[in-house]
């Protein structure tokens, strides 16, 4: 791997997409599922041949906040798998407003 000025160098003929704008938000059990575009999806003709990144937030203990970023969620999942020690019973409150999640 390569840094040059604290960033990673990124492979010739690569490019890179980040989730900008939240498309939907959801809560799945003790979960929230925020599903966000690279970019403004507002219109449904926006909306084709747009990726979609799923973002789950979870607690997987008192005062902890899990995240997963999922893309390509029908591929093969090769790892790395990281076990975490998951209690079963973490009150979650989620909040989710027409201003903030």
């Amino acid at each position: 791997m390569k840094i040059s000025d604290g960033n990673w160098l990124i492979q010739p003929g690569l490019n890179l997409i980040h989730p900008l704008q939240v498309f939907e938000v959801e809560q799945q059990d003790n979960e929230m599922v925020v599903y966000a575009a690279p970019r403004d999806v507002r219109e449904r003709t926006w909306q084709l041949d747009t990726p979609l990144f799923t973002l789950r937030f979870f607690s997987p203990q008192e005062g902890i906040v899990g995240v997963r970023i999922e893309h390509f969620q029908g591929a093969l999942n090769n790892g790395p798998h990281y076990p975490l020690n998951i209690l079963q019973d973490v009150k979650v409150t989620i909040e989710n407003t027409e201003r903030y999640a």
